[in-house]
């Protein structure tokens, strides 16, 4: 039996993009990816990003933002190939929209359940049988941060974020629209 590693491991917080990513670079012949697309092995990647540079180097390391990728998914995956060193590949129409978009559980704890088992068996979260039973989709209902939820948010998280934008170089105030957000250089 062989075993294969895995090409690129993909490090984010979910409904950032990651099912679509996972589904569309699954297609490409030079890339291989493990079954299972959330590993629900890392936690608080932003502290943690100082300590991965320091033992692989700011070239190990691509980051993606997601208002990107839902601007220009197919700009977006360019940048995903081009960083790994493989051929571009051409978007279908039917890959250009959400994979999972955002949706609410219609019975946690069986919700629950079923993201735990994901994490060994990546195909029971992605099944469409599975999506259609447990979870609603959002539509334009979603929900709204009420003001003073968002300020809370942003004062916890103000620090690390800015420390991202200094390491990387990317505005991601500015691109969430936080008060402030243009001092990113």
């Amino acid at each position: 039996m062989v075993t294969r590693l895995p090409t690129f491991l993909h490090i984010g917080p979910g409904k950032s993009g990651s099912s679509w990513l996972h589904e569309t670079l699954a297609l490409h012949p030079e890339v291989y990816l493990s079954e299972a697309k959330d590993l629900y092995f890392f936690s608080r990647y932003c502290t943690r990003l100082q300590r991965y540079l320091d033992c692989f180097g700011r070239q190990a390391l691509h980051v993606a933002v997601f208002d990107h990728l839902r601007a220009d998914p197919q700009a977006f995956l360019d940048g995903v190939t081009a960083w790994l060193q493989i051929d571009r590949l051409v978007l279908a129409p039917e890959l250009l929209g959400a994979r999972q978009p955002a949706s609410d559980a219609r019975w946690l704890p069986l919700a629950t359940v079923a993201k735990r088992a994901a994490g060994v068996v990546g195909w029971v979260k992605r099944s469409a049988v599975v999506q259609r039973v447990l979870y609603e989709p959002l539509g334009d209902s979603r929900p709204v941060m009420p003001p003073a939820d968002a300020a809370f948010v942003r004062e916890h998280l103000e620090a690390e974020v800015a420390g991202v934008e200094r390491r990387l170089g990317i505005p991601l105030r500015q691109l969430w629209n936080w008060p402030g957000g243009q001092d990113h250089g």
